[in-house]
């Protein structure tokens, strides 16, 4: 949830910008007028009454000062919504159309988030790369990357080389024996050729 508050210089536009937010839907939604003081009545008492109203409706401490004071003082409403975050533009883009005045507390920026071909998954969860690196196998043990453009397809074409891995590193192949285990442990390989199973 996101909460999204405007103050309006007159309670008519606030009344209609809660009713636009009631329109679309939003359920949590609070609307605070100036209240009416007697002749000589000091705005302090109002201004903490009204501050404890706005923290019931979880306003922020620190807004709810100073929106209690100008709501007091200055005889301007407020409207306050308590958005999802998939609804937060929509009830901002409702609140301004009714002509906010400025309340003095900054907006939070809406960090920009733009789409990386090159790391989808660190796009899509918004979340930065644990590395900058574009290979950390190789960078970790020294063995040069297999994945390397001139192994992907048409980029060039793929290599006839048979053994590019062994190629790649700079080493030989470790056998051209076709029957390697046999030849080390020194003995005969267990089927040359003739029926799987003997009568």
């Amino acid at each position: 949830m996101q909460t999204i508050s405007r103050l309006y210089s007159t309670e008519e536009k606030a009344r209609k910008a809660w009713d636009e937010l009631k329109r679309r839907g939003y359920q949590d939604i609070h609307i605070f007028t100036p209240p009416a003081l007697a002749e000589g009545e000091s705005h302090a008492p109002a201004s903490q009454k009204l501050h404890d109203a706005m923290k019931k409706a979880y306003i922020l401490g620190d807004h709810a000062v100073v929106y209690a004071e100008k709501v007091v003082k200055d005889g301007v409403s407020l409207v306050t919504v308590h958005a999802p975050f998939s609804g937060g533009g929509m009830a901002r883009a409702a609140l301004d159309r009714h002509g906010p005045v400025d309340s003095g507390i900054a907006e939070p920026a809406d960090p920009i988030h733009l789409w990386d071909e090159t790391s989808p998954l660190s796009s899509a969860l918004r979340m930065p790369l644990l590395s900058k690196n574009e290979y950390p196998f190789e960078t970790v043990t020294g063995v040069p990357s297999l994945t390397r453009c001139e192994y992907m397809f048409g980029n060039p074409a793929l290599t006839d080389d048979p053994a590019p891995f062994s190629t790649k590193v700079g080493m030989a192949l470790l056998s051209d024996n076709p029957t390697p285990l046999s030849s080390m442990l020194g003995m005969a390989t267990l089927m040359k050729s003739g029926p799987l199973f003997y009568k």
